[in-house]
């Protein structure tokens, strides 16, 4: 989500106050994937990732990573983090979409429950409380592991 604000009479800008970000520098991996912020194809309208569906349920290498930044917004402002569909992409770190820790980022802990050719969920920022307003969006696609 972007607002538009004039600035200095003429020129337009975009102010974003959260944006998402790959979790680590290096080759992308299965626990650090790699997002497409670039441009929203489709019907995506949101940055796009692909991570793989979780069989062993004690394994916790196949969670992913996103990293969530905080643009222009303040520090100190509850931000909740919630999945459009928890039978395909679940949220487990923060635990039951408490608010997000202050500070200027934050490393989010995502869990591909059901993959298909693929599945999809939408994660959403909320600002204020879990059920509040949607300030930034981003499309997860879960998919089955080929062998």
């Amino acid at each position: 989500m972007s607002i538009e604000k004039e600035i200095f009479g003429a020129r337009v800008y975009r102010l974003v106050p959260v944006r998402f970000a790959r979790a680590a520098r290096g080759n992308p991996r299965f626990s650090r994937p790699d997002l497409d912020d670039r441009c929203y194809s489709g019907s995506d309208h949101a940055p796009t990732v692909g991570i793989m569906e979780r069989r062993n349920t004690t394994d916790t290498r196949r969670d992913a990573y996103i990293k969530l930044v905080r643009q222009n917004i303040d520090p100190e402002f509850p931000l909740y983090i919630t999945s459009s569909d928890d039978t395909t992409v679940k949220v487990i770190d923060p635990p039951n979409k408490v608010v997000v820790p202050n500070g200027l980022h934050y490393d989010i802990r995502l869990r591909g429950i059901s993959g298909g050719n693929p599945n999809s969920a939408t994660i959403q920022v909320r600002a204020g409380n879990p059920a509040g307003a949607i300030i930034h969006e981003l499309i997860v696609w879960v998919y089955q592991p080929v062998t």
